[in-house]
């Protein structure tokens, strides 16, 4: 079992996970969504979210869910619902 911190920092949690996974690599660049929740969870002087930006954060969080979901259905967990 995985004792998880409390944190935001989305790169600290894919560190608890199996090296084998190589998801430090393959999730790399989704690691700047985590600018996003602390923004939000912790509001102060940001920079202004854009609609690029909006689409990219968008583009990047199906990415880790599909990322994620393919290693846990090789585990034989099916917790994501496939697109229809």
């Amino acid at each position: 079992m995985i004792d998880f911190p409390y944190t935001h920092v989305i790169d600290d949690r894919v560190k608890l996970c199996p090296a084998e996974l190589d998801l430090m690599n393959t999730l790399a660049s989704t690691f700047k969504l985590t600018n996003y929740a602390v923004a939000k969870r912790y509001p102060g002087e940001y920079k202004k979210v854009t609609k690029a930006d909006a689409v990219e954060a968008v583009k990047l969080a199906e990415l880790t869910k599909q990322v994620i979901g393919e290693v846990l259905e090789k585990d034989g967990f099916h917790f994501f619902e496939r697109d229809k």
